[in-house]
């Protein structure tokens, strides 16, 4: 999708984009996740939505930086300047641990909760829960299918 979108182009192509995106937050191939979002990001930013842009970049970029991809993070730099934006300090969370509210969603979700369902609980959109677990995913190695099972041996946050 991430391909189709890059030659695609226009309104049809952010939309590729965004599935892309959607698609892989799913799944524990955070390279490709943010490769994907740097590359929406792009888009967004030559389609004029600036702080659409700044956001998927951000993201793309500190996705980047975790997975050593140096050539990823320069390019999403290279985007923010050229959009006319600076890259916010990069946050470095813990990933040896899921936080409290990763962890409650993690187990609400592998117990088959839907995500409007987690999302009530939390207090959160299902968009948050989404990139929740996204994050989750990354950090235990897996996707929903092996999301209880890795849960099982993974540890607990800190307390």
């Amino acid at each position: 999708m991430h391909a189709q979108a890059e030659v695609t182009g226009g309104e049809a192509g952010l939309d590729l984009h965004a599935q892309a995106v959607d698609h892989l937050q799913r799944s524990p191939a955070a390279y490709e996740l943010a490769r994907a979002l740097v590359g929406h990001g792009a888009a967004l930013a030559r389609a004029g939505r600036l702080h659409d842009a700044a956001d998927r970049l951000y993201q793309g970029l500190e996705g980047a930086v975790h997975c050593g991809a140096e050539g990823l993070a320069a390019r999403a730099r290279r985007e923010l300047s050229a959009a006319g934006l600076r890259p916010l300090p990069l946050r470095y969370p813990q990933t040896d641990t899921l936080t409290a509210q990763e962890r409650k969603a993690a187990e609400m979700t592998a117990r088959g909760q839907a995500a409007a369902v987690v999302a009530k609980a939390l207090h959160l959109t299902e968009q948050g829960v989404r990139q929740l677990l996204s994050s989750v995913y990354r950090k235990v190695g897996t996707d929903a299918a092996g999301l209880a099972e890795a849960l099982e041996t993974f540890p607990r946050p800190r307390q």
